[in-house]
């Protein structure tokens, strides 16, 4: 988006070359300058964004990221990036993901959605605060949002099997499954994870991870954060495995 600078006039200010002489001249010159930087930088954080992808030149670095804003965010005022969460989607498919971030029922975001094909989206710039811990704690501090970067991966989750038929949530459990086979894991049914999908997870985590310079113990999940009420992205994903990656393994 253009920005339109206005003509600086110091007498059709109600400056007057009697009012100080230049003084005033000078005090309108500010004024109307300070102005135009506020309708600036209003312009510069609401104008459309197109991410460039890994901020890192890396092997297997991302390409460009699409970027579909998300209805619900905010700033992170003083907050320093040092965490990454990773979440699952509980759903099927990227766009449907994409769908409840732009619902203005569903007060929830998150930065990155993860497809099971690998495909990346991008719906929360990474300098503002997305809304995807909620109440959440990690190593004394409440509220994780402010210093987090939230990556959704499409995972249907926790599965129900009835007469031979796998259901998913919503509805509980009443919405049948038609992904990948199933795995039994703790004593549940759970929907897997590709292997694109989870090496293209594992490509962007890199990537802000070292762009941010975020400490391998604030790479974690929902359930550690919010352990009384989340368990995503579950034990279908191959956290030790990601863990081993994140800290340098191939």
């Amino acid at each position: 988006m253009d920005v339109v600078y206005p003509t600086i006039h110091p007498l059709s200010t109600g400056a007057s070359l009697d009012d100080s002489g230049w003084n005033g001249v000078v005090k309108a010159v500010l004024s109307v300058a300070a102005s135009t930087l506020q309708v600036y930088f209003r312009t510069i954080r609401h104008r459309s964004y197109k991410p460039v992808g890994c901020p890192l030149p890396m092997p297997g670095h991302l390409p460009q990221i699409h970027f579909t804003p998300a209805l619900y965010h905010s700033s992170r005022d003083s907050a320093r990036i040092d965490m990454l969460v990773l979440h699952y989607t509980d759903g099927p498919t990227l766009e449907e993901c994409v769908a409840i971030f732009r619902d203005p029922e569903r007060r929830v975001s998150c930065h990155y959605i993860v497809g099971l094909d690998g495909a990346v989206r991008q719906m929360v710039r990474d300098e503002d605060c997305a809304w995807h811990c909620g109440v959440s704690q990690w190593r004394g501090r409440d509220g994780c949002n402010p210093w987090s970067l939230g990556i959704e991966i499409v995972n249907c989750g926790r599965l129900e099997k009835r007469n031979g038929q796998f259901y998913r949530w919503p509805e509980k459990y009443t919405t049948p499954y038609a992904g990948l086979p199933p795995v039994w894991l703790e004593g549940n049914w759970w929907a897997p994870y590709p292997t694109a999908q989870f090496e293209q997870v594992i490509n962007l985590s890199r990537c802000l991870v070292e762009a941010y310079r975020i400490p391998l113990s604030n790479i974690v999940r929902h359930s550690d954060i919010a352990p009384d009420r989340k368990i995503d992205p579950g034990p279908a994903f191959p956290w030790t495995g990601f863990t081993a990656r994140m800290a340098g393994g191939k």
